[in-house]
């Protein structure tokens, strides 16, 4: 099985003085065998960033005593979790539609029509 994930953002534009967005993509493809009916777990796309910002007067002593500065961090994964079913009849087919249905049901505590 052939299996490509993506993470797409839209970013400032800095290589040219044109104001419009960027879309930044991180792409990873994989090729794997997986026996029917078993889970495999792929992950790998990570990023992480730090922001530090100042508000203040720089580089009075009002800085100092009336400033404010902000730090903040991210960090995400992306995982993804793929369970292949052979799916060779209609009873097979069935079979996987209500337990779809049957999580779906659980995850969102609501009816399904």
């Amino acid at each position: 099985m052939n299996i490509e994930q993506e993470v797409s953002r839209v970013v400032a534009t800095t290589s040219s003085a044109i104001d419009s967005p960027t879309i930044s993509q991180r792409k990873v493809a994989s090729t794997v065998l997986v026996p029917d009916g078993r889970a495999i777990v792929l992950g790998g796309l990570m990023t992480s960033s730090e922001e530090e910002s100042d508000a203040g007067l720089p580089g009075t002593l009002l800085e100092s005593i009336f400033g404010s500065g902000k730090q903040s961090a991210a960090r995400t994964e992306l995982i993804v979790i793929i369970r292949p079913m052979v799916i060779a009849d209609n009873s097979d087919l069935r079979a996987v539609t209500n337990e779809v249905a049957d999580k779906m049901r659980y995850v969102t505590n609501a009816p399904l029509n």
